[in-house]
């Protein structure tokens, strides 16, 4: 850090606690909360273009997600990483039509790069892919046509308007990828926001089969895709119900899309038809599933997840997971330790933790 290691006034004096004592601006533990922010970084693909032959240290790093520290990181001030961001769920519908909305220009790949998803879908002529319609608006704009009807495609268009949805365009919550012409594909680049780690009525999701580990989501959120069941069924057999491949949808749509073929949301997911490498993401599942608390005794916690009828979680919300960080504590820091018996409410667990429900209360921070 490069910031001082006492904090100070305006006038360059130190700032003084009660007790007269100077202020630090950080400890070890806001440098442990940075330094996980700092997780999951790889180098970029080689290219053709460039002379090291065993790796490319040209191009920035890219993150990858699996490595990727998913935990809330508390900064400096007593605040956290992403404070006065907005939050993910409170964009408008059809974000990727309103104004602001960025794309930039992949070329003849249909590979995301600021996104994941599976190599093999590269240049898979048996993708499913978005392709934007002739009456598109936002083909329309991405085209840029001259007067000589030709496409003049740029490598960063910004939406300066809301546009209205065209064809596919309306049946869907947000894309990845939209084919522009034949062998021209641009990338929607979500804007940046954040998801809180607690949320209402979190709903279970899964990958294409059961023997997977599951984990929770919130449901306002397009995280996973339909898998849609018939009813009345003693095996839960999934189709797929995507409007292109790798699609990301809410929970009320996935019911919806599960509906208009008279089908529900699976509640659990023994199997999913179709080719598996097209549907290596999660699913929504029409069950519950718990978010709970693992407390230590220095008031650190980390979250678990607790999807119901499900033995096996993903592994950095499993039970086991030592992924901790700092909280801020109401009421003078009093929180449920093995010491008090988790105040009677929680889970005394072996390892000298306590492990408790949790519940969401939103109150205003100011008044009009």
């Amino acid at each position: 850090f490069s910031i001082g290691l006492v904090k100070l006034n305006m006038d360059g004096s130190p700032k003084l606690d009660m007790n007269g004592n100077t202020q630090l601006t950080y400890t070890n533990d806001e440098i442990e909360s940075f330094s996980r922010a700092w997780t999951g970084f790889n180098l970029q693909s080689r290219r053709g273009n460039i002379e090291d032959f065993y790796a490319n240290h040209i191009d920035p790093m890219k993150i990858n997600a699996d490595w990727r520290d998913r935990f809330p990181k508390t900064d400096t001030t007593g605040g956290y990483i992403g404070d006065k961001y907005p939050l993910c769920t409170d964009f408008p519908s059809k974000s990727f039509l309103r104004k602001g909305a960025k794309y930039r220009l992949l070329g003849s790949s249909n590979l995301p790069e600021l996104m994941e998803d599976p190599p093999k879908f590269k240049n898979n002529e048996d993708i499913e892919k978005f392709v934007l319609d002739e009456a598109s608006s936002l083909r329309s704009l991405l085209c840029n046509k001259s007067q000589a009807g030709i496409c003049n495609f740029k490598n960063i268009v910004t939406l300066e308007s809301n546009l209205d949805c065209s064809s596919m365009e309306c049946d869907v919550d947000t894309v990845r990828v939209v084919k522009v012409d034949t062998g021209i594909f641009y990338e929607f680049v979500s804007p940046p926001c954040v998801t809180f780690p607690f949320y209402d009525n979190p709903v279970k999701i899964s990958w294409y089969s059961g023997e997977f580990p599951m984990m929770c989501a919130d449901p306002k959120l397009p995280v996973a895709g339909a898998g849609c069941c018939k009813p009345n069924m003693n095996v839960d057999l999934s189709t797929i119900n995507s409007k292109y491949s790798g699609e990301r949808m809410s929970f009320t749509t996935a019911q919806a899309r599960c509906g208009a073929i008279s089908e529900n949301v699976c509640t659990k997911i023994d199997e999913t038809t179709g080719q598996r490498i097209y549907s290596r993401r999660y699913f929504w599942n029409a069950d519950s599933c718990n978010l709970q608390v693992k407390i230590r005794r220095d008031g650190s916690l980390t979250i678990v997840h607790k999807p119901n009828n499900s033995p096996q979680r993903v592994e950095h919300v499993s039970l086991g997971n030592q992924n901790f960080f700092k909280v801020q504590w109401e009421q003078g820091g009093n929180y449920p330790t093995v010491g008090n018996d988790c105040n009677g409410i929680c889970e005394v667990l072996s390892e000298g933790a306590c492990l408790c429900n949790t519940a969401v209360l939103e109150d205003a921070v100011f008044e009009s």
